[in-house]
């Protein structure tokens, strides 16, 4: 009996070490920034809050393991970097509205069939609505800050557009562009009978059929309509590219079907006009600022913090 209480007491004093082991892990310091502490705990918070509120919000599978991937690499210079803007955000007293809040969650829920379903699915990837609550207060005040601090600061004036257009002008290159009528016969299962289907259609116009009737008695596809060079196969491209307007072409093969194409305009290759794409060239401009503005900013406000990594 002796024997069996001191095997009992090594028991529960390795089992109390192991607890003690687990909350040590658990509310282990992983950093110091100025006055509050970062744990393991509030890391794995942290990335877990991100998780569901993106999950909820209807982001495909494909995007959430890109960010989660990415949050177990640097979750901790995120969790820092944000905990930082949120410490500016309170800095010039942001706050957000508690309609914006629920005015996004409304938003979420629209993505479910119903109430329900939405609590289900927080539920499932393992939320709440206290922590969906607080993550999209986050969320908001981040973008408030960056807005005010970053976006509303940077300024492309129509010189620096101008002067991006001419250096880059390569970039903005249109290709020659075909507009074309055709009809498209499938093999299905018979090869042989889809050509002769194809001859019966290229004979009717030849004949003087109008080239869209035959098209919806034969085709089995819609028309192409407006191509680049570059879209279709080269077989394709050698052919239309050098038809004669309203001319048909001749039957030509594929692998799934017979084409026959008809020219009915041409747009020759030319570099896009400043106007075409002085809006795209200002949303390029901005990205590139904002993106080096932000980097500035937020390593400035890590250096203006005290930091300490303690792993």
């Amino acid at each position: 009996m002796r024997k069996i209480t001191n095997i009992l007491a090594v028991l529960l004093c390795a089992l109390t070490f192991l607890i003690a082991d687990v909350y040590a892990v658990e509310d282990g310091i992983l950093a110091v920034v100025n006055d509050e502490v970062i744990t393991h705990k509030d890391l794995r918070d942290y990335i877990n809050a991100t998780y569901v509120t993106l999950a909820t919000q209807g982001h495909s599978q494909e995007k959430l393991d890109e960010v989660m991937k990415d949050l177990q690499q640097n979750g901790l210079t995120k969790l820092i970097e944000d905990k930082l803007i949120l410490s500016r955000a309170n800095e010039l007293g942001m706050t957000v509205n508690e309609k914006v809040i629920n005015g996004k969650i409304s938003e979420v829920k629209a993505n479910y069939a119903s109430e329900e379903e939405f609590n289900r699915a927080l539920v499932a990837h393992g939320g709440t609505m206290g922590d969906m609550i607080k993550k999209i207060e986050e969320q908001f005040k981040i973008k408030f800050v960056i807005d005010h601090e970053i976006q509303s600061k940077i300024y492309i004036s129509p010189q620096e557009i101008t002067e991006f257009y001419e250096k880059h002008m390569n970039e903005f290159k249109q290709n020659e562009k075909v507009n074309l009528d055709s009809i498209f016969v499938s093999f299905k299962s018979d090869k042989a009978a889809a050509k002769e289907r194809a001859q019966q259609a290229l004979d009717l116009i030849k004949q003087g059929e109008d080239f869209n009737e035959v098209a919806k008695k034969f085709s089995d596809a819609v028309s192409l309509g407006t191509v680049e060079r570059g879209q279709l196969l080269p077989s394709i491209e050698k052919v239309v590219f050098h038809l004669a307007p309203e001319v048909p072409s001749e039957i030509i093969e594929l692998e799934t079907g017979y084409y026959i194409f008809r020219l009915t305009g041409r747009a020759p290759a030319k570099v896009a006009s400043l106007a075409d794409v002085k809006e795209q060239i200002r949303d390029r401009i901005f990205r590139n600022k904002f993106r080096q503005s932000y980097v500035d900013w937020i390593e400035k406000l890590k250096s203006d913090a005290f930091i300490e990594i303690k792993q």
